[in-house]
């Protein structure tokens, strides 16, 4: 009897501890307050079934006069497999819980955008695959962390303003070109949206942050506003260009008339000239003729007979130079056909180099070397003079910090074809200041520029890159020493793919 006793009073000291444990890992913490409620609701009433079903047992033994400790062990080991059993359908519910979060984490990390999930007090919760790629951080450097502590370069300034106004406000907030480091060390843009996370009683318990790297589609807005701005200007030099090249033309007619003409009154000059001199040798005392002898000597005979003609050749030649400058800036602005066509590359970047004179004349020497034999190559024409004069005035701008205005002397840019076994290649070099190695590997980045606040985009060797690389499918690199120059290497394919 004793030992049945102690049997007993073990089973529920087993029965107790197990019970209590049990009820600390039911204790519902991660769980919603509703959801707690339900499943305590159900284990209590689960664990009454097993008491009353262990009460209804002991009375049955009895009345067949089993001793009743062997009773109480019966109901405790009943009460054990009825915790045992509620057991293992927690652990299942739990694993159910567990694979829908893995399938609602797999979901958030399959999502093509940055998608961040901030808590009330700002925590990061959720950094998916995206967010990784895109900022450089990944989610076991961020979950748990204060927001507004990471080590991110972008513009904070617009996000917390966002942030604090989404969760003010209760509206979704959009940024659009917010500026951040990307992860091979350019520059980019972002836009983001955000949207308040709500609560059961409709406050914001929260902050999603979703966005994606928009720095190729503004890049491409951008190109084709300029493109846009160029069609309009270049209509504009259009029309300007035919108003001069008409009163140039018959400016240029009459201008040679009078040189013919007055190389007919040049040679009656000289014959009229010997004749009054022939006359005032034979017949000294005519009153006539030494009036018309005093009047030729009066004539400064030297202008008469050779700056006047060299005066009306300058003036030929000066029209011819305007007539050229009007037909460039035609070429230069005519629009195109929106598709590629056999193109001169020396004629094309003669007529860039004309147009653009007054942005280098100033300041360098223009030296050209061009290939003779270079051939015909499909591009897009119009594209490549822009590239060309992007280039020719990032020259002038190398050089105008050397040499200043030019006053003390002129710097040099020079521009080379030549034909490198399948691809046409175009130098552009200039003694101007050079690059720090520094800043080298951001020449091409967007908005990246060296030049003062309102002198520069740091858009033109972007859309040169672009032009040359994307449009053209061909490359461009560079050449420079800090302080001695730099050279700018285009290769266009000549038969591309």
């Amino acid at each position: 009897m004793d030992k049945l006793i102690v049997m007993k009073a073990k089973s529920m000291d087993f029965l107790s501890n197990l019970w209590h444990n049990f009820l600390d890992r039911l204790s519902f913490r991660d769980q919603p307050d509703g959801d707690k409620q339900i499943r305590l609701l159900r284990y209590v009433i689960f664990m009454v079934i097993l008491l009353v079903a262990g009460t209804i047992l002991e009375f049955t033994l009895s009345i067949i006069h089993i001793q009743p400790p062997t009773f109480s062990l019966f109901i405790t080991l009943g009460a054990l497999c009825g915790i045992v059993l509620a057991y293992f359908l927690e652990m299942d519910s739990r694993k159910s819980l567990q694979m829908s979060m893995e399938e609602n984490s797999q979901i958030l990390s399959a999502i093509s955008s940055i998608l961040i999930v901030l808590s009330t007090d700002n925590t990061v919760t959720h950094w998916n695959d995206t967010a990784e790629m895109v900022l450089g951080m990944t989610a076991p450097q961020t979950i748990g962390e204060p927001f507004f502590q990471l080590d991110m370069k972008w513009d904070w300034g617009p996000i917390k303003d966002g942030i604090e106004a989404c969760r003010l406000n209760n509206n979704k907030i959009r940024l659009d070109d917010i500026r951040f480091s990307r992860t091979d060390g350019g520059i980019g843009e972002l836009g983001i949206t955000l949207t308040p996370i709500l609560s059961g009683d409709h406050k914001v318990s929260g902050v999603l942050l979703f966005g994606s790297d928009i720095t190729e589609r503004k890049r491409m807005e951008r190109q084709l506003l300029l493109a846009q701005k160029f069609k309009s200007i270049g209509e504009l030099a259009t029309g300007i260009a035919h108003e001069i090249n008409t009163p140039t033309q018959y400016v240029g007619s009459n201008i040679r008339f009078l040189q013919d003409q007055v190389e007919v009154l040049l040679k009656f000059w000289k014959e009229f000239r010997k004749s009054v001199l022939a006359t005032k040798a034979e017949i000294p005392e005519l009153e006539a003729v030494s009036s018309l002898e005093n009047s030729i000597q009066a004539i400064e005979e030297d202008n008469l007979m050779k700056e006047i003609p060299v005066a009306l050749q300058e003036s030929l030649e000066g029209l011819d130079h305007i007539s050229q400058i009007v037909m460039a800036m035609k070429e230069f602005s005519h629009p195109g056909h929106g598709e590629k066509s056999l193109t001169d590359i020396n004629h094309i970047i003669e007529s860039t180099v004309l147009v653009s004179k007054n942005e280098w004349k100033y300041v360098a020497e223009m030296e050209m070397e061009f290939a003779p034999d270079l051939p015909l190559i499909p591009a897009y024409t119009n594209e490549l003079k822009q590239a060309i004069l992007n280039l020719l005035v990032n020259a002038s701008d190398a050089v105008s910090d050397v040499y200043g205005d030019g006053k003390s002397g002129k710097g040099l840019i020079k521009i080379i074809t030549k034909q490198n076994n399948d691809w046409v290649e175009i130098r552009v070099t200039d003694n101007g200041s050079g690059m720090p190695e520094e800043i080298q590997s951001f020449v091409f980045d967007p908005f990246f520029t060296t030049k003062d606040v309102g002198k520069g985009s740091g858009q033109g060797l972007s859309i040169t890159y672009n032009i040359v690389v994307d449009r053209h499918k061909g490359m461009i690199n560079f050449e420079s020493e800090y302080g001695k120059g730099t050279t700018f290497i285009i290769r266009l394919p000549i038969n591309p793919k």
